[in-house]
């Protein structure tokens, strides 16, 4: 909406990058999808989808740190373990940090949970329950995180051209 693009457009070409996103829930996977999304269906520049989608898949996982707060909540409710305001604040602090290490692969932020655990003083050995469950809600955040990185890369397009037909 703020790049001038509908809403109904921007559904319409992300979706074949968001299934592929669901189905093989790696965000990598979906890069091509996304750039053809990207620069066919949306029409945005060359130097937008070349460098911007890149850069995005390299560094923005922006559901990561989310995933964290929750899997911290969960897994400190699992061992009762009470998670208080000094602990928020160093597990935001290590999911924010620890979020741009996660792999575009599935289940990437799974594997780098550990900090986000230790920083609110919990056992690492929950990892193994989390690498159990993790599929679903992955599927869903590798969605979330296509549909922000073409989104960024919309606004990052000034001026946004209509598809050649």
């Amino acid at each position: 909406v703020g790049a001038g693009v509908p809403v109904r457009r921007f559904a319409r070409a992300a979706a074949p990058a968001q299934a592929l996103a669901f189905g093989t829930h790696s965000s990598m996977a979906s890069l091509p999808a996304m750039l053809e999304a990207a620069e066919v269906r949306l029409g945005l520049s060359r130097t937008a989808t070349g460098f911007v989608l890149p850069m995005l898949l390299a560094v923005f996982k922006y559901s990561g740190p989310a995933w964290f707060v929750v899997v911290t909540c969960f897994v400190g409710r699992l061992y009762d373990v009470a998670i208080d305001p000094a602990r928020t604040a160093a597990v935001v602090v290590a999911a924010v940090v620890t979020s741009f290490a996660i792999g575009g692969v599935p289940s990437g932020a799974a594997v780098v949970v550990a900090p986000v655990l230790t920083a609110a003083g919990l056992p690492v050995e929950a990892m193994g329950l989390l690498l159990a469950v993790d599929p679903i809600p992955n599927a869903f955040r590798t969605v979330a995180n296509v549909t922000g990185m073409l989104a960024v890369t919309v606004l990052a397009d000034l001026r946004p051209r209509r598809p050649a037909t």
